[in-house]
């Protein structure tokens, strides 16, 4: 009984090691299918297309000049080729400007949604890195460089910006940095657009032309106005 009870142990013992080599097999098999998959992404096709990826952001505002209350509309895209993975685009306004809860930001043609409270970070499928055929066949261009398809024709990140109808007026930015890896080394790329909002005088400038130029011309008439008494006392001998 004894060398039983031993013999069982030493089964069950064998059972959980081949147990255990079974489960490590299956991760190691699914891992290597995530990495393949990876690495089969399809890549770009044009001439060196291969090789470290250099991208940048290319920035469209639909007016730089506001009024407070005023809606910015602003296109984001990412120009460049080469390998790329993980590119994030992180998004960070002046809230002084902007009223956050009437704000929304769009990716491609998805639905959009309301900013978090200070910032936005944008992670950009690889997928999107694509070749963009075209016509000309020596053109290299991807996907992130152009809008989606009609009928949504949007850009591949959209912002919908209103400003806040108590606004100081003023010079305000918003500050883009994309970061990216190129295959060799992590890359960032920063950059930032200016909105100006303006001041009383800048949203009125034709009447404050007109209320200035009236001012001006009775200026030159209350100074010339006793020139004209004295002329006219002159002038009435000889009527």
């Amino acid at each position: 009984m004894p060398y039983m009870k031993k013999n069982s142990g030493c089964i069950c013992r064998l059972i959980a090691f081949i147990f255990f080599l079974v489960i490590c097999q299956i991760c190691i098999i699914s891992l290597s299918y995530a990495g393949s998959n990876m690495d089969n992404q399809k890549p770009l096709i044009k001439q060196f297309g291969s090789k470290p990826g250099s991208y940048d952001l290319l920035i469209r505002v639909s007016k730089p000049i506001l009024d407070p209350g005023d809606r910015v509309y602003v296109d984001v895209y990412v120009s460049g080729y080469g390998h790329i993975k993980s590119a994030c685009v992180y998004i960070m306004p002046s809230w002084s400007i902007f009223s956050i809860d009437d704000s929304r930001i769009a990716v491609g043609d998805s639905e959009a949604q309301k900013w978090d409270t200070l910032s936005e970070l944008v992670c950009i499928d690889n997928q999107s890195f694509v070749d963009l055929y075209t016509d000309v066949s020596n053109r290299s261009m991807v996907l992130t460089e152009v809008n989606t398809r009609p009928p949504g024709s949007k850009a591949p990140i959209n912002l919908d910006l209103k400003t806040s109808p108590e606004v100081s007026p003023g010079i305000y930015s918003i500050n883009f940095v994309l970061k990216y890896y190129n295959g060799e080394i992590w890359n960032t790329k920063s950059t930032s657009v200016n909105i100006t909002v303006r001041n009383f005088y800048q949203r009125h400038e034709i009447l404050v032309w007109i209320i200035g130029g009236i001012a001006a011309f009775l200026s030159i008439i209350s100074t010339i106005y006793p020139f004209l008494k004295w002329l006219w006392s002159k002038l009435a001998h000889f009527f």
